[in-house]
């Protein structure tokens, strides 16, 4: 009872981290270009290596300002995709309720179209609707006309005959 919460940790080798050097180089690049880029690539290796060096608080604020930015940018192109991911499901639901609409009206033109009474055409053209007589009956009766015209010598044209 009645001890500190809390303890200096002394001079050991052990000690709470209080430069964040992650997976940055995973994430960061992806969203930078230009001198961003160039800035990253050349300030990541020196940090990984978390040696001190001069000006290396300077190399720390960039990395942040340069995470700061990525960080902006791929919220901006999340917020991008989720708005073009709306837009499409917003456009498939118009297409499928439009699509749904059409077939609704077909139907209902069927219907209609199946509901009225239908008109029975004539026994002829029901199959064997037709006989020989009906399909050649005219042909049949000028070919008797015709034969009957060469036995009686009487000329099938009204045309004079030709002279040799």
């Amino acid at each position: 009872m009645g001890q500190p919460v809390t303890q200096t940790l002394g001079n050991s080798a052990m000690g709470v981290a209080c430069e964040v050097i992650g997976n940055e180089n995973q994430w960061v690049p992806e969203q930078l270009k230009g001198q961003e880029l160039e800035d990253f690539n050349r300030v990541w290796p020196l940090l990984k290596n978390r040696k001190p060096y001069p000006d290396r608080d300077k190399d720390l604020a960039r990395l942040e300002e340069l995470k700061t930015e990525a960080s902006s940018r791929f919220q901006e192109r999340r917020k991008a995709v989720e708005e073009a991911e709306a837009w499409l499901k917003q456009t498939e639901d118009e297409e499928k309720a439009e699509t749904e609409k059409e077939k609704a009206e077909e139907k209902e033109h069927e219907e209609v179209v199946l509901g009225q009474p239908k008109v029975k055409p004539p026994k002829k053209f029901e199959p064997g609707g037709f006989t020989d007589k009906d399909i050649y009956g005219e042909s049949d009766e000028a070919m008797r006309r015709f034969s009957s015209s060469i036995r009686s010598g009487v000329r099938a044209t009204s045309m004079p005959p030709v002279s040799s």
